[in-house]
């Protein structure tokens, strides 16, 4: 990776190339939450929290928190910075990862410089976000803002362990992360890389962000009736899979119409034999909007289309919503302060992504910033920012937290 002639960019990204390396998987980046890579990964990150003069410690799901003392030390706000530290399979080295070595870049330039702050400064390394073991996203913030419930702990992920069972594999407490709410921060604040295209269409590398979508989770199945795919006639199918084909276009043009995303990501074809009309299909869908109306108007739409299909092909339907949430408003008063830090007119748009900032809203005003991605490419080993940008990002991070003003009184 070239080196960005930022002494700061380059050591990140020094830092960013060594986390990568490790791995629950020897030929690609795969850090699954509580398992040996995570645990490595989170030994070097605390390393680097107390060399940039933080005291740091594990909460009871994993969680690193690292502090940065304001002077004088008492009663002063708490500003909050992070991100995740877990990857999807088979990950680019970016994600989450971006926000929290650039926050502990700032503290140690503070450090460095023995400069303290009015505010402490808190860096926050997520053991859970991504949700791929047990999908529970943004298990690690859920916790830290108390919001664990005990449908949490027994999800179940491979070989039927459940998030419990692997907390006390890692010395962990289950009982201990229910009670594990932290205090709340003044603020929270989130540096990621966008996850697409906007920015470097732009031609800008840093952007605020405004809110991030809302998110509904379906899981759909259809139920037709098996046959011989050469003795029964076109006319008298009930083709589980022909009804799949019509739904997926059906949410295709209704998320057009309604100005919101929806994607078929995974679909379940059965019995799946090469001679076997498919008696049975199940798929999921994954809709975003930033605005709830909005959102609400297409899933009415959505469970009509769905309807409609099925009757029209004589099949059965069954729709279980898995999870939504509603969108997350980023703070004015924090959006203010942010695009202040970027300057030059900052670009300010909406996430599509979930975050930890969606759990850290619970219990603080949160901001985020987005650094452009080259091609928008993200949870993937090409994911990639360039090196003048994490060093426009280590700029701004650093003009924010040094002349950030208390939300909160």
């Amino acid at each position: 990776m070239r080196d960005a002639g930022d002494p700061a960019a380059s050591r990140f990204l020094t830092r960013i190339e060594a986390l990568a390396r490790i791995s629950d998987e020897s030929d690609c980046l795969t850090r699954l939450p509580l398992g040996e890579g995570q645990r490595q990964a989170g030994e070097m990150i605390a390393g680097w929290m107390r060399e940039a003069g933080m005291d740091c410690h594990r909460d009871a799901t994993g969680n690193l928190i690292g502090q940065y003392p304001a002077t004088p030390h008492d009663n002063r706000p708490v500003l909050a910075l992070g991100s995740h530290f877990d990857t999807v399979r088979n990950a680019g080295r970016f994600d989450g990862t971006l926000g929290i070595l650039a926050a502990i870049e700032t503290v140690q330039a503070l450090h460095d410089e023995g400069i303290a702050l009015d505010v402490t400064l808190q860096v926050l390394a997520f053991e859970d976000e991504e949700g791929v073991c047990f999908g529970t996203s943004r298990l690690g913030s859920h916790a830290y803002s108390g919001m664990l419930t005990e449908a949490d702990l027994a999800a179940e992920g491979a070989g039927g362990l459940t998030v419990a069972d692997r907390l006390r594999a890692a010395d962990l407490s289950p009982e201990a992360a229910l009670r594990a709410r932290a205090a709340p921060p003044d603020a929270y604040v989130e540096l990621h890389i966008e996850q697409g295209p906007v920015l470097e269409a732009m031609g800008a590398p840093l952007a605020v962000v405004s809110s991030i979508v809302g998110q509904t989770r379906l899981s759909v199945t259809l139920l037709g009736a098996a046959g011989h795919a050469g003795t029964v006639p076109m006319r008298m199918r009930r083709d589980a899979l022909a009804g799949a084909a019509d739904c997926v276009l059906a949410i295709e043009a209704l998320a057009k119409k309604q100005g919101v995303v929806a994607t078929v990501g995974q679909l379940d074809c059965r019995p799946g034999a090469i001679n076997v009309i498919p008696g049975e299909v199940a798929f999921t869908v994954d809709m975003r909007s930033g605005n709830p109306a909005r959102q609400a108007v297409a899933r009415t739409e959505l469970d009509r289309a769905l309807e409609e299909i099925a009757g029209r092909r004589g099949l059965t339907l069954t729709v279980e919503q898995l999870s939504h949430v509603p969108p997350t408003t980023c703070d004015p008063a924090l959006l203010a302060q942010l695009a202040a830090a970027v300057g030059t007119e900052a670009p300010i748009m909406e996430s599509g992504a979930g975050h930890d900032a969606i759990a850290m809203s619970r219990i603080a005003p949160v901001g985020m910033l987005f650094v452009a991605c080259r091609g928008g490419i993200s949870h993937d080993p090409a994911e990639h920012v360039e090196p003048a940008d994490v060093s426009a990002a280590l700029q701004a991070l650093r003009r924010f937290v040094t002349a950030y003003s208390p939300l909160r009184t």
